[in-house]
């Protein structure tokens, strides 16, 4: 006779599989598939193909930056295959308009990518076609490069040379890490001069962080916002609309972008024509 604990070995290495009765009226579970983008917007009727380019750009709520490069890029595909439209075109265009980029252009690593990711982007959110001949395609070596790291009597020499609003700049981003881009995106609420911090909103990445303000910048950014704040009051005792307000908080607070909180602390001295929604206000 077999040995108890022999059998309920054999018992925990041969499970007795339970089959449910629901299990052949199921259908089959489809295999998971990450798309690289969603699906195109609906285009108005009769517009224009850079257009939707802009469009399908917006709908993505992407950068103006982006917006101009993605165009870019589309207009001048479209010209180097003789004003052909894009639908047309096939793998072979695309291949030979990247290879006129890497060896008769010469375009560098970063721009090469660049053009690659806008054609990905017309492709599959305008025409509404993928290119999966374009991810074999070789791409230029990113060089590996040495920083250059200035001295404190060569800085000297650069900021003497530098007076004003433009010495201010400069020095703000040398003393707090900054982007040119981030530092002229800042707010005057973004400041804040006694705890010695700089909030960049919406940096690389769309990520807020802080950094510190350099005590010796405290002064200069006192007197600096004096003079803004003169220009701020101009512009609201001749009516203006204010400045420009990120997302959808000009529909939630009307009012926020006149206010001093929301008001450039690099402004520009003249009004502007916004690009994007036809209205003049106040840039950087």
């Amino acid at each position: 006779m077999q040995d108890i604990s022999t059998f309920l070995s054999k018992q925990r290495r041969a499970p007795i599989a339970v089959r449910s009765p629901l299990a052949a009226t199921r259908p089959p579970r489809p295999l998971a598939t990450a798309a690289r983008w969603p699906s195109p917007p609906q285009f108005p009727d009769g517009m224009r193909f850079l257009d939707r380019v802009r469009f399908a750009v917006r709908a993505r709520q992407y950068s103006y930056k982006t917006e101009t490069a993605y165009v870019r890029w589309a207009r001048d595909y479209i010209h180097f295959n003789k004003l052909k439209h894009p639908a047309e075109l096939g793998p072979l265009e695309v291949r030979r308009y990247m290879h006129h980029l890497s060896v008769q252009r010469q375009c560098s690593a970063s721009t090469f990518r660049q053009a690659m990711s806008a054609l990905v982007f017309v492709y599959s959110q305008v025409v509404g076609r993928e290119l999966p001949w374009i991810d074999g395609l070789s791409t230029p070596k990113k060089p590996v490069r040495q920083p250059v790291v200035l001295t404190q009597q060569e800085l000297e020499l650069i900021f003497a040379q530098m007076q004003g609003t433009m010495r201010l700049i400069a020095e703000l981003m040398y003393g707090t890490g900054v982007r040119l881009n981030e530092c002229l995106s800042l707010r005057t609420k973004d400041l804040d001069l006694e705890r010695r911090e700089v909030i960049v909103r919406e940096a690389k990445g769309k990520k807020d962080r802080v950094t510190c303000l350099p005590s010796k910048l405290t002064i200069p950014l006192k007197t600096h916002l004096l003079r803004v704040r003169e220009l701020w009051s101009y512009d609201r005792e001749q009516g203006q609309p204010g400045v420009y307000l990120p997302d959808a908080l000009a529909r939630k607070y009307p009012t926020a972008g006149s206010e001093w909180g929301w008001f450039w602390v690099f402004p520009s001295r003249k009004l502007a024509l916004d690009p994007r929604f036809g209205i003049v206000l106040r840039h950087t």
